[in-house]
């Protein structure tokens, strides 16, 4: 993070963000910025913050993974309502469930854009929501919205395995891969593992 003097030249920053309104707002907002990049940029990735994430870290953390990987397209951040308190778990935890029914209209949103690609970034408890959102969507038996995931990124994933496989199940068949990430080392997930 920048000190309280930020020098652009050596510190990272988030410049500017765009909250949006409406469902018709976040359409037309990627639709502009899909419109000005070539064919093979038209994508759209979607990244849902994780445990102990406040809003400004989230979109702190989004910007910099968007920057050191380069990565092409238009860059959506979902924010759910994190306490960003190490000891607020279990705030989190009922936060994270309340998220899953916007997520999935997000989701749908992006899916009405011209992206020729979409892919699905989470971190830690924001793959629950993530994969709750898409169970969800599974269920309603919601084909076309699976349908246009061209990935599914998460890292750190704080999900039961009996859980995650029970979400799986609503998704197949599943028109996308899904790459996990873990660490051992993960202190988000240790506490996740004692207070389950």
């Amino acid at each position: 993070y920048p000190s309280e003097r930020v020098n652009l030249r050596r510190d990272f920053i988030a410049r500017r963000i765009s909250l949006l309104p409406s469902d018709e707002a976040l359409k037309a907002t990627i639709e502009s910025r899909l419109s000005v990049l070539p064919i093979s940029r038209k994508s759209v990735s979607l990244f849902v913050h994780g445990f102990n994430t406040d809003f400004a870290e989230g979109v702190f953390l989004y910007a910099q993974m968007v920057r050191d990987f380069q990565a092409p397209g238009v860059p959506v951040h979902f924010s759910w309502a994190s306490a960003g308190l190490p000891q607020g778990y279990l705030y989190d935890l009922e936060s994270a469930n309340i998220a899953r029914d916007d997520l999935a209209k997000t989701i749908r949103n992006i899916k009405d854009t011209s992206a020729n690609e979409i892919v699905l970034v989470a971190h830690s408890m924001g793959g629950m929501v993530l994969m709750e959102a898409l169970r969800q969507i599974g269920l309603e038996g919601d084909r076309q919205s699976l349908g246009r995931i061209s990935a599914i990124v998460l890292a750190a994933p704080d999900i039961d395995i009996d859980v995650f496989e029970e979400q799986l199940r609503a998704l197949e068949p599943r028109p996308f891969p899904i790459m996990v990430f873990v660490s051992r080392r993960d202190p988000a997930l240790r506490i996740s593992s004692r207070l389950r």
